[in-house]
């Protein structure tokens, strides 16, 4: 897993890698061993962001929308002044992932 992460990184540099679906369910076990093997295999005097997913299978798709805000603002209308909504969960959504907060 740390060579699939590794060449991630190493090819996108995402600000952050989330593990997600069943594999974040294990966040808590596999970050803690994968964080050291990531920066070891690419050679880094840090251990690069990588946590579990808090959003159960809703993380990617809010993930990307908020990118397209992020995008949007900042690349195609050149303008830090498009704001990233705020996203608030439909009471019905599926919460056993989420943390207390939300």
């Amino acid at each position: 897993m740390a060579l699939a992460v590794g060449g991630l990184l190493a090819a996108v540099d995402p600000d952050l890698v989330v593990l997600g679906g069943r594999l974040g369910r294990y966040a808590d076990l596999l970050v803690p061993m994968l964080r050291p093997k990531v920066a070891a295999q690419l050679d880094l005097p840090f251990e690069y962001p990588i946590v579990g997913h808090a959003l159960g299978e809703l993380d990617v798709p809010l993930g990307g929308v908020l990118r397209t805000f992020d995008t949007v603002g900042g690349t195609l209308l050149r303008s830090a002044d498009v704001s990233t909504p705020l996203i608030t969960l439909h009471p019905d959504s599926p919460r056993e992932h989420l943390p207390a907060a939300l």
